[in-house]
């Protein structure tokens, strides 16, 4: 979908708890073994946002790396499987096979691609229930799905548009680029079929719209995307990593 070449990074960042033995009376003696206790397994699955696209230091700033920062336990694991221009075929055909071979405990959703294309939402959201299901399917892991924030402002799309004074070599969206009123209409139905599915399948719904808005209401929207991106800068991603976290701290 993005211009640009689509990469993908798998990072994993792993924090292991050791156990020692202890002493008494200046005798060794070996304490009960503790039981094994699996550290948590935090799989992040998407797009562009995802991704990181619009950070400069996307392993630091980017949400998926925020949230677990701050909302996981220190001894939990993560591996970043999206990847740039990443639909909901590439969610379903290869983030998810991939992931399932992790065994995670939690596995977020994020991926705004879909809301650029043409294919139909009916498409679109049979295939994204498909992937939740599959995530799902073990009655074990839990999927933070998010809804698609307003994408109508953000550079990498104003650029496309005639009349908006905007540099159209900074365009990030493959023609044909959809009217604001068109992009409007299709994420509002896009994020009702996110509902449904949140809804039927036990996954959690995590709103990203709502913040979002809100940040352009209180005229902030602007900072958190650099001029010629499709994707949230390093503070864009915070209000992400805050959403993430509400929903998760919720889900438990």
């Amino acid at each position: 979908m993005r211009l640009r070449v689509a990469r993908r990074a798998l990072v994993a960042t792993v924090l292991v708890a050791t156990v020692a033995t202890g002493c008494s009376a200046g005798h060794p003696k070996t304490l009960p073994a503790a039981p094994a206790t699996r550290p948590l397994a935090y799989v992040a699955l998407g797009g562009e946002d995802t991704f990181g696209s619009g950070t400069e230091v996307r392993l630091r700033n980017a949400w998926p790396y925020v949230f677990f920062r701050t909302a996981l336990p220190r001894s939990a694991t993560l591996v970043n499987l999206a990847a740039t221009g990443a639909t909901t075929d590439d969610l379903l055909d290869r983030q998810v096979p991939e992931a399932l071979q992790l065994h995670p405990d939690l596995v977020t959703i994020s991926i705004i691609d879909d809301a650029f294309s043409t294919t139909a939402v009916s498409t679109v959201s049979a295939r994204l229930r498909q992937a939740v299901q599959q995530l799902r399917a073990d009655g074990r892991t839990r999927v933070l799905l998010a809804n698609i924030p307003p994408l109508d402002k953000r550079p990498g799309y104003t650029s496309c548009l005639p009349g908006t004074g905007s540099d159209p070599s900074q365009c990030q969206v493959a023609s044909p680029v959809p009217t604001p009123a068109q992009l409007n209409a299709r994420v509002a139905a896009l994020n009702g079929a996110i509902t449904r599915i949140t809804t039927d399948t036990g996954a959690t719904l995590v709103d990203l719209a709502t913040p979002m808005l809100a940040e352009r209401t209180a005229g902030r929207e602007a900072t958190e995307f650099f001029s010629d991106d499709l994707s949230p800068n390093a503070a864009g991603n915070a209000v992400y990593a805050q959403a993430f976290a509400a929903a998760y701290a919720h889900a438990k």
